[in-house]
């Protein structure tokens, strides 16, 4: 009886034991798999800054890319700038200048710069079919500088209608805090006509 009991107390507290280690394991991996995504969330933050944040150096005035050339420019099939000669620059990243200060102090292009973005692309169209626009637009904290300019179809579509449609949705985004405002000028620069399918089209700026 002796032996029956003791062999039935050392199987119940192995078993005990071993449910408890199990359960300490899963509660440590559980706690490093915690630790690691804070770890990763905590760099992406600190690389990112929320949408709402600017980070050091965010209101400096840059270019997105640098240019590489200024001549025999070409717009693509679906009428985006040369990349090599309009990559977008940059003013302002300062949120309170975007959405407080009106751009009609920054709005005349030198007529120099003007007539250097028209003899990049080599217009010889009518005035009327085009207009020298903005890629990364003055409501987002854009430059009047030659390699922010390009001259833009005003149509068929998408032209410079759409465009405008896509500057709007991405300012009031910048202005409610829901987007950085480094990250709108980045995304417009790169390919704003996917821009134009993805919040007019499909309505997801909406």
């Amino acid at each position: 009886m002796i032996r029956k009991q003791r062999s039935w107390q050392g199987t119940w507290q192995g078993s005990w034991q071993g449910t408890w280690q199990e359960l300490i394991g899963r509660w440590a991996l559980l706690f490093v798999g915690l630790a690691g995504n804070l770890a990763c969330a905590t760099a992406t933050f600190s690389r990112n800054g929320a949408a709402g944040t600017e980070q050091p150096g965010d209101a400096s005035a840059h270019h997105l890319t640098k240019a590489t050339k200024h001549s025999g420019c070409t717009t693509t099939r679906v009428g985006l700038p040369d990349r090599a000669c309009t990559p977008g620059s940059v003013k302002t990243s300062d949120r309170n200048v975007i959405c407080r200060s009106p751009t009609s102090k920054r709005l005349p292009v030198p007529r120099a710069v003007h007539n250097a973005a028209l003899k990049a692309y080599g217009h010889k169209g009518s005035a009327k079919a085009f207009e020298i626009d903005h890629l990364v637009p003055l409501e987002l904290g854009g430059d009047n500088t030659l390699d922010n300019l390009w001259p833009q179809s005003t149509g068929p579509g998408p032209g410079v209608a759409e465009k405008d449609e896509v500057e709007h949705i991405l300012h009031k985004q910048v202005c409610e805090g829901k987007l950085a405002p480094r990250e709108a000028q980045e995304r417009i620069a790169t390919d704003w006509i996917r821009l134009w399918e993805d919040l007019v089209v499909l309505g997801e700026g909406h």
